[in-house]
């Protein structure tokens, strides 16, 4: 089930998530980044911690998913997919039930995480980010904290309305996607 559209269009006139707008301006726009203002400060590179050249690199990333280009999702072994669902365990082969995601920045270095959830299809409510190399390993003490971090920030501003839950990529993301994962 995904979240309506007038919710979120109220969302966003209250001023609680913001539209990431694309670097580059006109055409097509098929799929939204919703941000967290906390987010959003850091996107706009105003942030006190904020490397500029990490923003504009992310930033790029980011107008990837906004302006419908090609999207990829990969599972554990994809060390260059656009996006991957976290799952808590292993055993999690499909879809997270919690539904958190990572949009992934790896280039430059440091990479960047963008973590957040679909709250309908196209379009991705992105509440914080992190640099990668802190984390540690997946599924380490820093991976669950973050992970716990955007059901926090979501549940703040959506309150108990549940993500997008879908049982294959395509019920997220529009074409051109493509599933790196095994199916």
């Amino acid at each position: 089930m995904s979240i309506a559209v007038g919710l979120l269009k109220e969302l966003i006139v209250n001023g609680k998530l913001l539209a990431v707008p694309p670097l580059a301006p006109g055409g097509r726009h098929p799929r939204v980044i919703l941000a967290t203002q906390e987010l959003m400060v850091d996107l706009m590179a105003t942030g006190a911690q904020t490397d500029p050249r990490i923003v504009a690199e992310l930033r790029a990333d980011l107008d990837t998913f906004i302006m419908g280009d090609p999207i990829t999702v990969g599972g554990p072994r994809h060390k260059h997919a656009d996006f991957k669902p976290l799952a808590r365990t292993k055993l999690e082969i499909g879809f997270s039930s919690h539904e958190v995601w990572e949009f992934r920045s790896v280039d430059p270095v440091p990479a960047v995480r963008v973590f957040g959830r679909f709250a309908r299809r196209n379009v991705f409510v992105a509440t914080h980010w992190h640099y990668r190399e802190p984390l540690g390993d997946f599924g380490s003490l820093a991976w669950r904290r973050e992970i716990r971090r955007c059901k926090h920030a979501w549940n703040n501003i959506l309150g108990t309305r549940s993500p997008l839950h879908g049982g294959h990529v395509h019920d997220y993301i529009s074409d051109p996607v493509v599933d790196l994962r095994d199916p």
